[in-house]
C-alpha cells in the first residue's frame, strides 16, 4: 500500500472504532437503565429472553470492535515503520514515536475494558433483579 492509502485506511479504522465505541456505550447504558427500571419486574422467562438478546448483541459488537482494534494495532505498527523511513511523507504522524509495547498492548487492553464493562453490566442486572437497586 502507498503511504496515502495507509493513512486513509488508518483514518477509516479510527472512524469505525469511534462509531463502534459509541454504539457499545449506548447499548451498555440503555441496558443499565433498563436494569434499574425493570429487572425486578420481569418474569424469569422474560429476564432470560432480555439477557439472551443483550448477550448476543454485545458479543457481536465486541467481536467486531476487537477485529477493528487489532487491525488498528497492526496498521499502527506499519505506519510507524513507514514514518521512520527517510523521506517519508508520514514523518508528521504521532505514531512515529510510539513504542512496540504501546502499539501491541493497547488493542488488548481496550478489548479487556469492553469485556469488563459487559461482565459488569451482567452483574448489575443480577443485583437489580435481586432488588438491591430500585427507582
Amino acid at each position: 500500500m502507498t503511504e496515502f492509502e495507509t493513512a486513509y485506511m488508518f483514518n477509516e479504522i479510527v472512524n469505525s472504532m469511534s462509531t463502534m465505541s459509541m454504539n457499545f456505550a449506548a447499548l451498555l447504558f440503555a441496558f443499565l437503565v433498563a436494569s434499574v427500571a425493570g429487572a425486578n419486574r420481569l418474569s424469569r422467562g422474560m429476564a432470560v429472553l432480555a439477557l439472551s438478546a443483550y448477550v448476543v448483541v454485545v458479543t457481536v459488537t465486541i467481536f467486531i470492535f476487537s477485529r477493528l482494534v487489532l487491525s488498528f494495532g497492526g496498521l499502527s505498527l506499519q505506519i510507524r515503520d513507514m514514518a521512520n523511513e527517510p523521506g517519508s511523507s508520514l514523518a508528521w504522524h504521532e505514531l512515529r514515536h510510539a513504542s512496540d509495547v504501546t502499539l501491541t498492548l493497547v488493542p488488548y487492553l481496550t478489548i479487556l475494558i469492553y469485556v469488563g464493562a459487559f461482565v459488569g453490566s451482567l452483574y448489575f442486572f443480577r443485583e437489580c433483579r435481586r432488588g438491591k437497586f430500585q427507582l
